[in-house]
């Protein structure tokens, strides 16, 4: 097993090809991490800490460009939704945007070279979801689907669901 000399969490991992993977996450300090294995993960080494305080929280690639890498996450200070981009497969990374809306971002899914869906909740804990929309560079929105509200979560379970 691989451990890091220095502390953080990892928390989302993909596979870009039989040898090389890629992890994300966030040092002690909070900046967001992508750590990257050309060995099938016997040995790591940090490619990419961001210059502000950020979780990554996970990693996805599309099937029909294994190439462009994109890790999500969300600013911790804020909370609001960003990501970061990698063309040449992990091996340096650049800020893709960052959304003015909070939402802590929990898992991703890339559904094409294009397109990306992301999950997780709001400043209310509200169930968000969000899909891009066309080529995922700095010019990439994402939009929240109206009907994709779930009801937040309390100590004795789901509040009833009010659409707003």
């Amino acid at each position: 097993a691989y451990t890091s000399e220095a502390y953080g969490r990892l928390v989302g991992v993909t596979k870009i090809s039989d040898t090389v993977l890629v992890a994300t996450g966030a040092n002690a300090s909070n900046f967001g991490v992508v750590y990257r294995s050309e060995d099938a993960g016997l040995t790591w080494s940090l490619v990419f800490t961001t210059s502000i305080a950020v979780y990554l929280r996970t990693v996805v690639l599309a099937d029909d460009a294994p190439s462009i890498i994109v890790a999500v996450g969300y600013v911790v200070s804020t909370g609001c939704l960003t990501a970061y981009r990698s063309v040449n497969g992990g091996a340096t990374w650049t800020l893709a945007f960052t959304h003015n809306t909070v939402s802590r971002i929990q898992d991703a899914i890339a559904i094409s070279e294009t397109e990306i869906v992301a999950v997780g909740y709001n400043a209310s804990n509200y169930a968000i979801c969000y899909r891009s929309i066309g080529v995922f560079d700095s010019a990439t929105q994402f939009t929240t689907p109206a009907d994709f509200r779930a009801p937040p979560l309390t100590s004795t379970g789901l509040k009833p669901y009010i659409k707003s």
